[in-house]
């Protein structure tokens, strides 16, 4: 539950790395939701070369502007949530500004040079449609970018959209 903090990045990129020394591949393609959706953007605008494509469902695109949303919106997973980031980045963004800043995927939007794909369900009560949306503004002019809102759809509804694996097919198909 590290939210790709500095310690989770770390260490996914050491882990990519014998991947890639044992099996010799070169760049990988990350496909998750939530948390993992969020987590790939950020380990993509840190290291984007390690990256071919990305896939990110109902992602936060700004950890910071995220955290500060779970400090307004308490309770329940959200506290967990909260807490979760904390441990992860060692303190509040007021407490750790450079943490939080250099892993703001919004921020560091023209590291995503590959294919990528956002879809977020317009009625996510758990992480606000918004950081999407800002995401795509940001990306716009981008050729390989695609995004697409579930109408009326919650958190999950991205997991259960057939165009993800779609997206995924004829993009390995045109990398081949």
């Amino acid at each position: 539950n590290a939210w790709m903090g500095p310690a989770a990045a770390a260490d996914l990129r050491v882990l990519l790395d014998a991947v890639r020394r044992q099996y010799g591949f070169t760049q990988y393609h990350l496909l998750s939701g939530s948390m993992g959706g969020t987590s790939n953007l950020i380990y993509t605008s840190l290291f984007p070369d390690d990256v071919a494509a990305v896939i990110a469902l109902c992602p936060v695109s700004d950890i910071r502007t995220y955290h500060q949303w779970c400090v307004e919106h308490p309770g329940g997973v959200v506290n967990e949530i909260r807490a979760a980031m904390e441990a992860s980045y060692g303190g509040t963004p007021a407490q750790v500004p450079a943490r939080y800043e250099a892993h703001r995927a919004i921020a560091h939007a023209a590291a995503f040079t590959m294919p990528l794909l956002v879809i977020h369900g317009t009625a996510d009560a758990l992480i606000p449609i918004e950081h999407s949306r800002a995401l795509a503004d940001r990306l716009r002019a981008k050729a390989d970018f695609t995004y697409r809102e579930l109408p009326g759809g919650n958190h999950d509804a991205p997991l259960h959209d057939p165009g993800v694996m779609t997206w995924l097919d004829e993009h390995l198909a045109r990398s081949r």
